[in-house]
């Protein structure tokens, strides 16, 4: 169980909750804390104090890694949100990490890394902003020969020979397969 839960939990429920999947384990924390955003704590988690399994299992990325991209994208090293909060680069791009690596509620994301809803709101906003605003022309940009369809026929075969399952897929939503129910009119 990751660091960040054991300023929550004694030591006998860390215990107890030792085989739980980590959706188990974020339930355990929503039905059993309340928040109180005027009494929470104002202490946000120090990623100095975070192991590279900490943030591996809360971003998906080790702190090499958020520390690399936040570095590659051009953040600003301070972020100030309208509000105004201030975070600095990592720990914007740790709280967007977070929030897209989980479903997490802005609840329980507060009360594990210790920032208010509203900062954490606030700061993943901005930064969806910057990165769309710096970065979005990406998504369209089917000249600079990174979307060519020689290459995606690559990927696509590439993926279709890992799993024989998909015959038309050359990425995955943050490396994962999940089945997608579309709606339909009746």
């Amino acid at each position: 169980m990751v660091s960040v839960y054991k300023q929550f939990f004694s030591q006998e429920t860390i215990t107890s909750l030792e085989g739980a999947s980590d959706e188990e384990v974020f339930l355990f924390i929503i039905q059993n804390f309340k928040i109180d955003q005027k009494s929470q704590a104002k202490h946000p988690v120090n990623l100095s104090t975070l192991s590279d399994d900490d943030f591996i299992h809360l971003t998906r990325f080790t702190c090499g890694d958020i520390w690399k991209i936040t570095d590659l994208v051009k953040l600003p090293y301070k972020i100030q949100t309208p509000l105004p909060y201030s975070f600095t680069s990592h720990e914007g791009f740790f709280i967007l990490c977070c929030w897209l690596a989980w479903p997490f509620r802005l609840q329980t994301l507060s009360l594990l890394l210790g920032w208010r809803i509203s900062q954490l709101s606030e700061c993943f906003n901005w930064m969806l902003k910057f990165i769309d605003k710096k970065w979005g022309f990406l998504l369209c940009d089917f000249e600079s020969g990174l979307l060519e369809e020689e290459r995606l026929s690559f990927f696509v075969k590439v993926v279709f020979e890992k799993g024989k399952a998909l015959k038309d897929c050359w990425c995955f939503i943050d490396c994962t397969i999940r089945g997608i129910c579309r709606l339909t009119l009746r």
